[in-house]
């Protein structure tokens, strides 16, 4: 852009788009794991940069998450990095138990065994170290790698992982649309939506879940609590959301609707 600018002669407006580009990438800063003086002592129990690498799987954009993933499988698969490189995953997915990074994992274990040809037994027993925390995609992703894994799905009875019903004097959680939508793709709110049509009160048990795993977690659901938005001109409304932790929470609480319309109301 800046090349352009120059070639067109639009000189001044060179410190304008550069303005933007800082402000940009501060944006997409927030609410990012970054380096802390724990990474700075003299004996880490894991090296600086696989640690660094693990911490991209919290970045807000998804390609950076899918890129460490790639990469993060790639170690797994080999002798002389696979213990230190689940190690270091499982300590990322005790940090925070929630549905969402229970899936995390076994994407990443599943990449291993896909593209790298690690084996099945190896990957699973990692997975049963990670203390998985059960969930429709959980069962769905354990299936994946066979029989065996579903055995060890079937351990973990994902059904009864959820909030029961909401008290009747719950009365939701405000701007909860809005929340959604600037978090989450739209189309969580559409197969909401049609499952609340076809007479399943799924929305009211999303928040119910939603409001129970933000206490957990210590998370405001107040709309816009950790973050601002990007604007771009032209659009009536924000453009993009910058904070994960929230969408994860959101889409770990959208499973645990799904469990509670599979046992209760026969989804």
């Amino acid at each position: 852009m800046v090349r352009f600018l120059l070639a067109v002669g639009e000189v001044d407006r060179v410190d304008e788009v550069l303005d933007a580009a800082v402000q940009w990438a501060i944006g997409l800063a927030a609410d990012m794991c970054l380096p802390d003086h724990t990474l700075t002592t003299e004996e880490p129990d894991f090296s600086m940069a696989l640690r660094l690498l693990v911490d991209r799987l919290d970045c807000p954009s998804k390609m950076v998450q899918e890129r460490a993933a790639w990469s993060l499988a790639g170690l797994l698969s080999n002798t002389d990095t696979r213990e230190d490189t689940a190690s270091v995953l499982l300590v990322w997915h005790s940090a925070e138990a929630l549905e969402l990074r229970s899936c995390m994992i076994l994407l990443i274990l599943h990449l291993a065994h896909i593209a790298h040809g690690t084996f099945v037994s190896l990957c699973l027993d990692v997975a049963r170290q990670a203390n998985l925390v059960p969930s429709i995609g959980v069962d769905l992703l354990l299936h994946q790698f066979g029989e065996r894994g579903a055995e060890f799905a079937e351990t973990l009875n994902y059904r009864e992982m959820h909030s029961g019903r909401p008290v009747k004097e719950f009365s939701g959680v405000n701007d909860f649309k809005l929340t959604v939508k600037g978090h989450l793709a739209p189309i969580f709110w559409v197969w909401a939506n049609n499952l609340d049509k076809y007479g399943i009160p799924f929305t009211r048990q999303w928040q119910w879940e939603v409001d129970n795993l933000a206490n957990q977690q210590g998370l405001s659901l107040r709309l816009n609590a950790y973050f601002g938005y990007h604007f771009r001109r032209g659009s009536d409304g924000s453009s993009l959301a910058i904070n994960d932790r929230l969408s994860v929470v959101l889409r770990s609480a959208y499973l645990r609707a799904l469990h509670w319309s599979i046992n209760e109301v026969g989804l």
